[in-house]
């Protein structure tokens, strides 16, 4: 598999788990969503953009 995935709301309960599950699969690039950065294991990989969809230019 290959590709990237775009995680909105990865600060969560339900978005840092798929943070942790789609950085664990191959060829996948992972980039989160979130006002704070998710916290997951240290060995997962993928970038964090710092937004808030409720504010418009964030």
């Amino acid at each position: 598999m290959s590709g990237h995935i775009l995680i909105a709301g990865a600060s969560g309960v339900i978005g840092s788990a798929a943070v942790e599950h789609f950085t664990r699969l191959p060829g996948l690039k992972v980039t989160a969503l979130s006002r704070r950065r998710p916290v997951t294991a240290a060995d997962c990989a993928f970038t964090h953009a710092a937004v808030d969809l409720t504010v418009p230019d964030t």
